[in-house]
């Protein structure tokens, strides 16, 4: 090797061992998420850190590069343990193989985006999935207007607003839902008792704001908490929404662990938001906001991100049975 090319790539080697300390600087931050609402924003992209740490080792493994060796190593191990985490110990998958069961009940949600409120398109997908009872984020005057014509779901608690906080319910079978507010009298969140079988299924559905400061964190957190709180002792319980949270927070676990349920999962994380940004899935390009949790998993028939319907999140189905 001339020293022309022993050059280029030492300079070659420098670079790489940079960009992987800063891969493990990102993961580092994050470990420090309940410092600051800034830090936790790299909380949210581990399943993203863990894979492009494991491509690091073994790239660093194939050049020879100790320090970039040493440090996708010990990112892999960070991420790799908050990750297995959910996956073993807090997220519960649906059944494998699900089948059609005569009580079953099928809830679509789907945040619409105030701004694009594709009604026609959810509606048309509802129809498709034979969805019995449709949750709605983001929803304003013009949607409640469509959804009000929509006659195979003449049953409808809505409460549009012309920002992103509009809230809703539809249903095909009649639903008693209440609207409450967060403590800062700023988010609607819904409560809904909803005949299932011979008993009726408690959901709670919210959609706290995202956190881009401090204020709006701690709004999150505090909703989250109180909604933790009221359903630790409930029965037959359902908590949905677009959450602005991903699992892997300290927040996201303070949930899980206060309120004793368990957030669904597939085999591969689904991503839900950006619905832009990649592949149906988004397994690596978008983030799992869109939660749907359950104390009892064997209630639990199928739960599916389904196909885009023209907003910037990706609609999920939940399909319970009380077999």
């Amino acid at each position: 090797m001339t020293n022309h090319h022993l050059y280029r790539f030492e300079r070659g080697g420098r670079v790489w061992t940079t960009l992987v300390l800063l891969l493990l600087g990102a993961t580092m931050v994050s470990l420090a998420e309940s410092n600051h609402w800034v830090m936790e924003l790299f909380a949210h992209f581990r399943l993203q850190y863990l894979v492009a740490a494991v491509v690091a080792l073994l790239i660093s493994l194939l050049t020879g590069q100790r320090a970039a060796l040493v440090a996708s190593l010990a990112a892999v191990a960070i991420n790799g343990w908050f990750v297995g985490n959910y996956a073993l110990n807090i997220g519960v998958q649906a059944a494998a193989a699900p089948t059609e069961h005569p009580s079953a009940l099928r809830i679509l949600h789907a945040n619409v985006q105030y701004r694009s409120q594709p009604i026609e398109r959810l509606l048309q997908r509802a129809r498709a999935e034979q969805a019995d009872i449709l949750l709605i984020q983001e929803l304003n005057n013009h949607g409640a207007s469509v959804l009000s014509t929509a006659q195979d779901y003449p049953y409808r608690s809505l409460f549009p607003q012309e920002h992103p906080y509009g809230i809703g319910v539809v249903s095909r079978t009649p639903v008693e839902v209440t609207a409450e507010q967060d403590s800062s009298g700023l988010y609607t969140f819904l409560t809904a008792r909803i005949p299932w079988g011979d008993t009726k299924l408690n959901l709670v559905y919210l959609h706290p704001p995202p956190p881009l400061s401090a204020q709006s964190t701690q709004i999150r957190d505090d909703l989250l908490q109180r909604i933790a709180a009221r359903v630790r002792h409930s029965t037959n319980v359902l908590v949905v929404g677009d959450i602005n949270n991903t699992p892997w927070t300290r927040s996201f676990a303070r949930f899980v662990a206060t309120s004793r349920m368990r957030p669904l999962r597939n085999r591969l994380p689904m991503g839900t938001w950006p619905q832009w940004l990649g592949f149906e899935g988004g397994f690596l390009t978008r983030l799992q906001i869109d939660h749907v949790f359950t104390r009892n998993a064997r209630d639990i028939q199928e739960f599916r991100v389904l196909p885009d319907i023209g907003s910037d999140h990706m609609p999920v189905l939940v399909r319970l049975t009380s077999a």
